[in-house]
């Protein structure tokens, strides 16, 4: 597993490839080794990927954003997808910020919400 990327995102969770329970992350990071479907709820800090095969930290600051998802498609659903293909979900993370689950907003007519992601790519090394 040294070679698939990892997130240091922690707190509460639900795990959507497990029914939807909520759990909770430890201080440990997360490695990705499969299907993977998290939606970390209040999350307001910035989210770290590890990519060792590029050498790289991915640093996802976000704002307006109460929410976290990270997915990866895992083997099986990857094969179907032919920006991923076969074996590129061993590489592959997808980091969103969101307002999901108990963090959805809903807006009047005419009104106005913002949300940022700014992403920082960091060499290793």
């Amino acid at each position: 597993m040294p070679n698939r990327p990892s997130v240091s995102l922690f707190g509460r969770f639900v795990d959507k490839v497990d029914g939807g329970k909520g759990k909770v992350a430890s201080s440990e990071l997360l490695r990705i080794a499969g299907e993977t479907d998290r939606v970390f709820l209040d999350t307001t800090a910035a989210c770290v990927v590890d990519d060792p095969v590029m050498a790289r930290r991915l640093r996802v600051e976000k704002r307006g954003s109460h929410a976290t998802v990270v997915r990866n498609p895992g083997r099986d659903r990857a094969r179907a997808m032919r920006d991923i293909g076969e074996d590129g979900w061993r590489g592959f993370v997808c980091v969103e910020t969101a307002n999901v689950g108990p963090h959805a907003m809903r807006l009047a007519p005419g009104a106005r919400s913002a949300m940022t992601a700014e992403i920082e790519v960091i060499p290793l090394g």
